[in-house]
């Protein structure tokens, strides 16, 4: 029954007409401009001048609903037709300042600093010895429904493969605009590596120093001194920021690092001159001077250096960043980077110290043996968290394992399983003659699927531990389904040239703040525009120049709060730059380093990069 009608007598004697007039520019009251301080063009306070302010909406902005675009008034809200007659309010000078205009950001940039962490802490840190077994033979077929979704993963190939036929220019163009992070880049470092720990630690506070109390009786300092070991992460980056973090809050730090020789060495003369390099980072490259860290040889040179340079104490942070390049071939990229991560958790279970800290880069977790590896560490520390840093470009599948507080020093069971694993590898790689992925010749699908490790954890032993199984699905589901929107989005930008649906600039300053990062500093501007006019009008000899003739236009000056390490221009690979020189050697041979620009920084976070070597 329809309670509106004449029999309810409070709907009776509701009037037809509202006395209340329509709303319209005429009878609306006009409100007086009144400048905060001051008078401009001879008006003083609470009289008109030109800019009066006219009458405001009649809804709040929440009731306002859609905007339409008028060429003369800008964004406008939508007429609302009453009686038959429409009313449209102008807006004041003021208020039009504060609506969103055409084609302007409409996410706020607050948002893209919320990010949830999902932390996983075992129910049972016991590691039974007869799970640890070693299954080798034949390649199996992975079951993706083990660790994910059949159908998740399936859409998230489709969508890659969608990928193959796009120009190199319009790649590079749409992932710099569908990218909210794009423009934080490497900020004042060397490359965007630094700034990926910097999130990471502004969440869950790597850089505490951490002392062991039931260590023996060391020297003081030590026990003071932040120690850290940076394992493959050339040319750097993670060994930069820490030693930069630590001596701008001005506290002591050292630190042990290893990584392959050659192109992708560690860059000492590009780190940051805050972080105070030379004096607190020893490099070191293994018993054959190589820096592979698959070699077990090379393991055990580098934790005897690193326990005894620290007196038996250990580190308390433990950073690795070692990957492969892939490029083309991701399909095969979590089967050739077991064996790295596996070498990268043995070489940190002999140098970590009681309570320490674990970060470790891994891609997809898909198959027994990379989630066997994680399942070893959440058994080895109190908690563990799987999570992608927010600079981390969203296409990717590029995750860090962080695990918190080592139970136990160099827990000698799952040192020597590890060892046998890897040894293992070696016999395998020896028999049927695949590469050294150190080499720069990229191990072959074909030659992968003659023999493999294939478990390194007993299997039912994995799946009977539902809490962890359950943890590594859920991280894989969520991780692939954003990757498939990521990358739907960027498709999106490759056909229609969308523009940013968000403030980068804005974005890029709230998570330097968050992240307590100071901005890359600008040039001089009037200097740099000099230099330019001499290009275009160039001037022959000495005494044509102008000021300091050894002032090289991009270089900083003294003023600037954070100035940044001179760099190498040239050509680089995802921020590795590739040096002639060696580490420690001093000045390059290129003269012309310094300061780059935005645009310089810019253009080298959106270069592709080139097949070649993998990266350790």
């Amino acid at each position: 029954m329809d309670p509106y009608n004449d029999s309810d007598p409070v709907f009776h004697a509701t009037p037809l007409e509202s006395p209340i007039e329509i709303p319209t520019l005429q009878n609306c009251p006009r409100v007086r401009f009144q400048p905060t301080g001051g008078s401009r063009g001879g008006h003083g306070r609470g009289c008109y001048s030109d800019n009066r302010q006219r009458a405001p909406f009649q809804y709040g902005a929440s009731q306002q609903g859609a905007l339409r675009y008028d060429p003369q008034l800008g964004l406008q809200p939508q007429g609302y037709q009453q009686y038959g007659q429409g009313h449209l309010a102008t807006n004041s000078y003021q208020q039009q300042q504060q609506q969103p205009q055409l084609m302007r950001p409409l996410i706020p940039p607050i948002q893209f600093l919320d990010q949830h962490l999902d932390v996983f802490q075992a129910t049972s840190y016991e590691v039974p010895q007869d799970c640890l077994k070693i299954e080798y033979g034949p390649p199996e077929n992975v079951n993706l429904d083990l660790f994910c979704i059949q159908g998740v993963v399936t859409n998230l190939l489709e969508s890659k493969r969608k990928l193959r036929d796009i120009p190199s220019e319009t790649f590079s163009r749409a992932r710099q605009r569908c990218n909210p992070y794009e423009l934080v880049g490497s900020s004042i470092f060397m490359n965007r590596a630094s700034v990926k720990l910097a999130s990471i630690d502004s969440q869950l506070a790597l850089t505490a120093t951490k002392e062991d109390p039931t260590a023996g009786q060391g020297r003081e300092d030590d026990r003071k001194t932040f120690r850290f070991a940076d394992l493959c992460s050339g040319p750097g980056g993670f060994s930069e920021y820490l030693l930069w973090r630590k001596h701008t809050w001005g506290e002591r730090a050292r630190g042990w690092a290893i990584t392959l020789k050659g192109d992708l060495d560690f860059q000492l003369e590009r780190f940051h001159k805050d972080a105070v390099v030379y004096e607190a980072l020893k490099t070191y490259y293994g018993k054959d001077d190589t820096g592979n860290i698959l070699k077990q040889e090379n393991i055990d040179a580098f934790a005897d250096m690193v326990n005894k340079d620290t007196n038996e104490l250990g580190v308390g942070l433990v950073s690795a960043d070692g990957g492969i390049s892939v490029d083309g071939d991701e399909a095969v990229q979590e089967t050739r980077l077991q064996r790295l991560i596996l070498c990268q958790i043995l070489t940190m279970f002999m140098i970590l110290q009681k309570g320490g800290d674990f970060v470790v880069k891994v891609f997809d977790i898909f198959t027994p043996v990379t989630a066997g590896l994680v399942w070893l560490l959440s058994r080895h520390f109190e908690k563990i968290c799987v999570m992608k840093p927010l600079t981390s470009r969203p296409m990717n599948s590029e995750r860090y394992v962080v695990c918190r507080h080592l139970l136990r020093r160099k827990p000698e069971q799952v040192i020597e399983h590890l060892k046998k694993v890897n040894a293992q590898y070696q016999d395998i790689e020896e028999r049927i003659g695949v590469e050294d992925p150190a080499a720069s010749t990229p191990v072959t699908e074909d030659s992968l699927r003659k023999e493999d490790v294939n478990h390194i954890i007993d299997l039912n032993t994995l799946l009977a531990d539902v809490h962890f199984v359950e943890y590594i699905k859920r991280n894989n589901i969520k991780t692939a389904i954003r990757q498939t929107e990521a990358l739907d989005v960027f498709l999106k930008y490759v056909n229609e040239g969308l523009r940013p649906a968000f403030d980068q600039e804005a974005i890029k300053k709230l998570c330097l703040q968050e992240w307590r990062i100071p901005p890359r500093p600008q040039p001089n501007h009037s200097h740099h525009q000099h230099i330019k006019q001499q290009q275009r009008y160039p001037t022959h000899g000495p005494h044509h120049q102008h000021g300091n003739a050894r002032h090289h236009p991009y270089q900083p000056s003294r003023s600037q709060q954070y100035p940044q390490q001179h760099q190498q221009h040239g050509s680089s690979s995802r921020g590795r730059l590739h040096s002639s020189t060696q580490p420690g050697s001093g000045r390059s041979s290129n003269e012309h380093r310094g300061q780059p620009g935005v645009l310089d920084s810019l253009l080298n976070n959106m270069q592709q990069p080139s097949p070649g070597p993998p990266r350790y």
